[in-house]
């Protein structure tokens, strides 16, 4: 199912993979890319930042974090994201992980 809303493609990538029943290797391969490309963009960046940082959702950030899509590029984005929201577990993650 395609969907012009950003956060709702952005979900839909996040679902897919992490409950992937019937979803194909190619299909999730094509999931992992979108997300990897999406935090490429500073908006996007941000914008899916806040989604994972309102619920401090550690599991999807170590998600992005496998697929390499958190690097020197978007980092301070994110982690400005997480620290707006006061998203703690998120925090001490990119902590340990991305020293200052």
């Amino acid at each position: 199912m395609k969907t012009r809303n950003e956060l709702g493609r952005t979900e839909m990538a996040f679902c897919r993979i992490q409950y992937p029943e019937g979803v194909n290797a190619v299909h999730r391969e094509n999931y992992e890319v979108f997300l990897e490309r999406y935090l490429y963009i500073e908006r996007s960046a941000k914008r899916t930042a806040e989604k994972i940082a309102n619920d401090d959702n550690v599991e999807r950030l170590k998600l992005l974090d496998g697929f390499h899509a958190i690097d020197e590029h978007n980092i301070g984005w994110i982690r400005e994201q997480m620290e707006k929201k006061k998203a703690e577990k998120c925090i001490a993650y990119l902590s340990e992980r991305y020293s200052k």
